[in-house]
C-alpha cells in the first residue's frame, strides 16, 4: 500500500501548523504584556467611582457637610501606595473649586497639593472626571465636575 491511511497528516504540514499556533500565542502574550505593565493608567476611573460612592451617598456632593466627605474616605478604598488628588468644581464660565482633598498612601494630607513640593503632580498623572450634582450655598443643586488624579 502506498499513500497514507485516512486521517493522517504530512509531518511537515503538522510542524507548520504547530509553529503558526505558537507564533499566535506569542503575539497575544506580547500584547497583554504591554497592557499589564501600564496599570497606573487604569487606576483613576475605578478610584473615581469609589470616591463618588463614598462622598455622594445621597446622590449629591454637599461641601457644607461636616466633616467634609472628601476628607473621610477610608484608606482601603484608595489605590495602595499611590497619591490621589480629588477636586470638585462648579461654574459654567469659570471653574470654582468647592471641595478638594489629597491622600498619600491612603492617608488624608490636606485639601491641595499647592505649596507642597513632595506632592507635585508628575507628567504621568492618570486623571478621570465626571459630572456630579453639587449642593450650592443656596441649598439648591447645580452641576459640578468631580476629578480624581492618581500618581506614584
Amino acid at each position: 500500500m502506498t499513500g497514507h491511511a485516512r486521517g493522517q497528516t504530512e509531518p511537515l504540514a503538522a510542524l507548520g501548523a504547530v509553529a503558526v499556533v505558537c507564533l499566535a500565542v506569542g503575539l497575544y502574550a506580547g500584547s497583554l504584556t504591554g497592557v499589564s505593565t501600564n496599570t497606573d493608567r487604569t487606576l483613576a476611573e475605578p478610584t473615581l467611582d469609589t470616591v463618588w460612592q463614598t462622598t455622594g451617598s445621597d446622590g449629591t456632593y454637599n461641601p457644607h457637610d461636616s466633616p467634609n466627605p472628601l476628607e473621610t474616605i477610608p484608606p482601603e478604598q484608595l489605590p495602595d501606595g499611590k497619591t490621589v488628588a480629588i477636586t470638585v468644581t462648579t461654574g459654567d464660565e469659570r471653574a470654582v473649586t468647592v471641595g478638594s482633598a489629597v491622600y498619600v498612601r491612603g492617608q488624608y494630607v490636606g485639601p491641595t497639593v499647592a505649596g507642597n513640593p513632595d506632592l507635585e503632580r508628575p507628567s504621568t498623572t492618570d486623571s478621570h472626571s465626571r459630572p456630579v450634582p453639587v449642593v450650592n450655598w443656596e441649598r439648591s443643586v447645580s452641576t459640578g465636575i468631580l476629578t480624581v488624579e492618581v500618581w506614584d
